[in-house]
């Protein structure tokens, strides 16, 4: 495992991270509803920056074969870190809204451009608003937008796995769109909860072949969540073990 790089650098990588956020973040929200592709540019402009600056590589195996061309439910099966604010851009070359909780939304410039993107945020403290949020999201997924969410809905507090939720599973069924997972691998090393500084290293993202949800109900949404969870406790356990 790679060291903490020291206090002062550390504070350093913040610092530049919050001045290039005004830089790049700034036009990419003021830029979102007017011209998204320069919007999304500019972000995984700035995504890449910062990670070249916190000397974090990421590979992508993507076994997916997806085009584009039709709306999509991307799920990540293991949210470790706040790094995948840097990694989903660079993963996903396609314009994808996010399913984020409020409290994201609310974040000062990423956030804010979440939303301008199209983003949709859940209050969960608000059945009635989030029953209406998942409605319009499965609307747009019919009319064959993309989407992002963790099925987890939160971060990882050990590494591990958290406890699925049926969300994707009930948003991808309803809109009869596939599900694409995808997870990465070494990225909880690299900023463990609790820590303030990120050290560098190697995330390795990976992602899965469509899940059709053709044909399935309502009645198969724990069938489905199940699935998507042996999928990541596989490939975990596959990394585990030595070779």
């Amino acid at each position: 495992m790679s060291l903490a790089p020291p206090p002062w650098r550390a504070l350093g990588q913040w610092a530049f991270a919050g001045a290039s956020a005004a830089a790049f973040l700034g036009p990419a929200t003021a830029l979102g509803q007017v011209s998204p592709m320069t919007s999304l540019r500019l972000l995984r402009r700035w995504a890449r920056l910062q990670l070249s600056q916190l000397g974090i590589t990421v590979s992508v195996d993507d076994r997916s074969g997806y085009d584009g061309r039709r709306g999509v439910l991307l799920v990540d099966l293991h949210q470790q870190t706040l790094l995948s604010t840097l990694i989903y851009p660079t993963v996903c070359p396609y314009p994808a809204s996010l399913i984020v909780n409020v409290e994201y939304a609310a974040l000062p410039l990423v956030g804010w451009l979440m939303l301008s993107l199209g983003s949709v945020p859940i209050v969960r403290q608000h059945p009635e608003q989030a029953k209406a949020a998942m409605a319009s999201v499965v609307a747009r997924l019919r009319a064959g937008e993309i989407f992002g969410m963790s099925i987890e809905g939160q971060r990882s507090r050990d590494g591990g796995l958290s406890p699925y939720k049926k969300g994707a599973a009930v948003l991808a069924i309803e809109a009869q769109v596939d599900i694409i997972p995808f997870m990465s691998f070494g990225e909880w090393a690299l900023w463990p909860r609790g820590e303030w500084r990120v050290r560098p290293g190697h995330v390795h993202c990976v992602v899965y072949p469509p899940v059709s949800t053709k044909g399935l109900t309502y009645a198969d949404r724990d069938a489905l969540v199940a699935r998507l969870r042996a999928l990541a406790e596989r490939e975990l356990a596959a990394r585990a073990t030595p070779t």
